[in-house]
């Protein structure tokens, strides 16, 4: 699925970092290949700030994602591994296990703030580095082991569940889970601009107070928001990279994508969140 990732850097294409797009020398070189790559980035840049997005609509800062995406990708791993649906039942189960394993991780900063109070950046920040923990020792516990390699991975996924490539070229492919940026963000969009719970949510987040004296509970809408943007962030491991290009979960996955992810929402809707 994931193994070795510290080569991908979905920030490396950008105007901003020169001296990192020079050093990344495994970046395939090419108009079409670059292309592949910003498609392919950027469908994991847009979920991280789907992600995000959720929490910043009533004023509650997800710093969590990188943990969240963490454990989410493992689990999905550790299940598409075992090959105990057939073909793309097998992804679609990864998937779904994927959304709950993140948003169960999320669950635990929602419990923490509405029942000790306890902000959320600070419980977020701290469960992304017990997810990197926990996943590498739940890694070590659950690897596959292979005559003559010191890999340590997870098993290898039946080919019959790996995602075929949205567009192939000769240069790269654009891998057929970037569809899910598309789909997340038509869904994000219709449940906060027209559903009873995306008003309850940005009232919330436009004023506690009004939202409670109009009958909005507000622990209720907390726990809802983060377990939302937790299921989002579990999309993000397993989005591009995961059941196309690799076929297991290595000790090496990307991370610090919870601050390209604020940044883009930042640079959207400017200091009004609301």
């Amino acid at each position: 699925m994931i193994r070795s990732m510290s080569t991908w850097r979905p920030w490396a294409t950008s105007a901003l970092y020169p001296a990192a797009t020079a050093a990344c020398a495994t970046v395939p070189t090419g108009p079409t290949a670059l292309t592949v790559a910003i498609v392919n980035d950027t469908a994991v840049l847009y979920l991280s700030g789907v992600a995000v997005a959720i929490g910043f609509r009533m004023n509650l800062f997800n710093i969590g994602v990188d943990g969240q995406y963490r454990v989410a990708a493992f689990a999905a791993a550790l299940f598409a591994g075992q090959g105990w649906l057939p073909g793309f039942l097998n992804v679609i189960g990864a998937l779904v296990l994927a959304m709950l394993v993140g948003a169960a991780w999320a669950g635990i900063i929602a419990v923490l703030k509405v029942t000790r109070g306890v902000s959320e950046v600070i419980s977020s920040i701290m469960l992304n580095s017990i997810a990197t923990g926990v996943v590498s020792w739940l890694l070590f516990k659950v690897a596959d082991k292979q005559e003559g390699s010191n890999a340590t991975n997870t098993k290898n996924i039946p080919e019959s569940s790996h995602v075929p490539a949205l567009v192939q070229t000769a240069t790269g492919q654009i891998f057929g889970l970037t569809i899910l940026a598309v789909l997340v963000g038509i869904a994000y969009w219709y449940v906060i601009n027209h559903t009873r719970f995306g008003f309850d949510l940005r009232a919330t987040g436009t004023s506690e107070s009004a939202a409670v004296a109009s009958g909005v509970n507000v622990k209720r809408m907390t726990i809802s928001a983060m377990l939302m943007s937790g299921a989002v962030a579990g999309l993000v491991g397993v989005s591009v990279r995961t059941l196309h290009h690799y076929d297991q979960i290595g000790l090496v996955v990307p991370s610090l994508l919870t601050w390209p992810g604020s940044a883009i929402v930042h640079d959207i809707k400017g200091e009004n969140w609301q």
